[in-house]
C-alpha cells in the first residue's frame, strides 16, 4: 500500500505538464460538483483555513467569458502552494499561475487561476460573454468556495466545429 501511494504521488504530477488531453476532463455542471464535492465545502468554513481535495478531479465546464482579470489572490495562491507541496508538483508549473479571473457559476462567483500563457490566447479568441469550455483542475476549497485551476480552453468557435 505505502509503495502505490509513494508511486501515485511520484506520477501524478507528471501528468499534469503533459498535453492536455480533452478525455481526460468529464463535462459536468457547476451543481453537480457541488452535489459531488460537498463535504470538501462543508469542511473549509470561513476561519478554518481550506482543504485539499484528496485527488485531483478533472473537470470540463461551459462558462462565459469575462475581462475580469486580477492578480492571484493570496487565499488562492496558498492553497495552490500548499497543493503543489502536497503532490510535488514542479515549481515552473505552478509560477504559471500569476493571475485569476472571474467566472459566475450558477450564481456564485468565483476567480480561477489560469495559466499565464493562457491570458493573451483568451483575449485574442474570445469576446465578453462568449460561451466557451474550460477545463480545470479541482484542488481544494477555502471558505466555502471550489478552488479550480484553469489548465485550457476551448472557444465557442472549436465547438461548433
Amino acid at each position: 500500500m505505502k509503495i502505490s501511494l509513494f508511486l501515485f504521488c511520484l506520477l501524478c504530477p507528471l501528468l499534469l505538464y503533459a498535453a492536455v488531453d480533452e478525455d481526460d476532463y468529464q463535462k459536468i455542471d457547476y451543481t453537480q460538483i457541488r452535489h459531488i464535492h460537498g463535504a470538501l465545502l462543508k469542511k473549509s468554513t470561513a476561519g478554518t483555513g481550506h482543504n485539499l481535495a484528496a485527488t485531483t478531479h478533472k473537470y470540463r465546464l461551459t462558462v462565459k467569458f469575462s475581462r475580469d482579470i486580477r492578480k492571484l489572490s493570496p487565499a488562492n495562491r496558498k492553497v495552490l502552494q500548499d497543493w503543489g507541496e502536497t503532490l510535488r508538483v514542479r515549481e515552473d508549473f505552478l509560477a504559471q499561475y500569476q493571475r485569476e479571473f472571474k467566472v459566475a457559476l450558477n450564481g456564485e462567483t468565483l476567480w480561477i487561476p489560469l495559466r499565464e500563457p493562457m491570458v493573451n490566447d483568451m483575449g485574442n479568441e474570445l469576446h465578453t460573454d462568449n460561451a466557451f469550455e474550460l477545463f480545470v483542475l479541482l484542488i481544494g476549497a477555502i471558505d466555502q468556495r471550489f478552488v479550480f485551476l484553469a489548465t485550457d480552453f476551448k472557444s465557442s468557435r472549436s465547438l461548433e466545429q
